[in-house]
């Protein structure tokens, strides 16, 4: 699998940004919901209305809103999170061919073993005659390490295996990061 790093804004504003956030579970649900349902066409991707969203999906996981970014989950930081990650320039280019939250599945068979992949993209990109041009997955880690960004790109390389699609994005929405992410090249076993 072959991988590229993007990063919109600059990666020393992205740094700023993430140290002055708090992360956590509750965040990343947020903000997953916020991102679907702009997708969906649910809500408006406006600060005010994703705002008030962030604050009924709270409420509804049982976590109080924080004053502040870095104590915890905080509306506006959220909303800002939703409509940074919507602006990247990748995902303002294909937004509109954009589904979120589709179940891949796929299997392959090799000599005695059969290897089974399922999951939940957060979003594909679809061409015109219906062929999966792009996966898209959201990552809300504050400062992922190493090791972790080198686990989602395992995971995107299902994904890309499940969809067949020729590329994949993770999308760490927090710094506005961009990792690359293309199918492993498997020769085929005839060739010489």
């Amino acid at each position: 699998m072959s991988h590229q790093m993007c990063a919109y804004p600059s990666a020393s504003e992205g740094a700023a940004v993430a140290g002055t956030i708090s992360g956590g579970r509750e965040r990343g649900l947020v903000v997953h919901k916020l991102l679907e349902e702009v997708l969906t066409g649910e809500i408006a991707a406006a600060a005010d209305a994703l705002e008030i969203r962030s604050r009924v999906l709270l409420a509804q996981l049982g976590v109080s809103e924080a004053a502040r970014p870095e104590d915890g989950p905080h509306a506006p930081e959220l909303a800002a999170t939703a409509l940074r990650a919507l602006a990247i320039p990748e995902i303002a280019a294909c937004r509109s061919r954009l589904v979120p939250e589709l179940t891949v599945f796929s299997a392959q068979a090799d000599d005695d073993r059969t290897t089974y992949v399922g999951g939940v993209a957060d979003a594909l990109a679809y061409l015109p005659l219906g062929m999966i041009e792009l996966v898209i997955d959201w990552k809300t880690d504050v400062s992922p390490s190493a090791h972790q960004i080198e686990l989602y790109r395992e995971q995107m390389g299902d994904y890309l295996a499940a969809t067949g699609a020729p590329e994949g994005l993770l999308v760490f929405v927090t710094t506005g990061q961009l990792v690359r992410v293309r199918p492993a090249y498997k020769p085929a076993a005839n060739a010489a």
